[in-house]
């Protein structure tokens, strides 16, 4: 299973993927049920690019259950918004494709909820 997020500008959006035992996956917590992120582009401001992406990846079997995916803005440099893509890919099943739009956060806890699935 794969979750990987795509925008195109310089601001530091997160993916977060909440497992089915509640633990979190994302720029804090890099790995949990088996998956991990392993590209994190836009958290330094010394590394900066246009169109960055983070993925969230699980080498093996995921553990069956709900999960849900969310976005943050934490970072903005200069744009108070920013348009995302998130594709879900699992096996056996066609590609998934959310878009949309996130606000800067205005605190630690100020996600927005993408998609909640179940994993057999």
């Amino acid at each position: 299973m794969q979750v990987i997020l795509a925008w195109d500008d310089a601001n530091d959006v997160d993916v977060h993927v909440v497992c089915p035992n509640g633990t979190r996956i994302y720029w804090d917590h890099p790995n949990g049920c088996g998956g991990d992120l392993d590209i994190d582009h836009n958290r330094y401001d010394d590394r900066v690019i246009m169109d960055p992406v983070e993925n969230v990846v699980w080498l093996d079997d995921p553990p069956p259950g709900q999960y849900r995916i969310e976005v943050q803005l934490p970072k903005s440099r200069g744009i108070p918004r920013s348009h995302y893509r998130i594709t879900l890919r699992r096996a056996g099943k066609p590609d998934q494709v959310f878009e949309g739009s996130v606000d800067q956060a205005r605190n630690r806890n100020d996600t927005k909820i993408v998609h909640v699935f179940n994993v057999p």
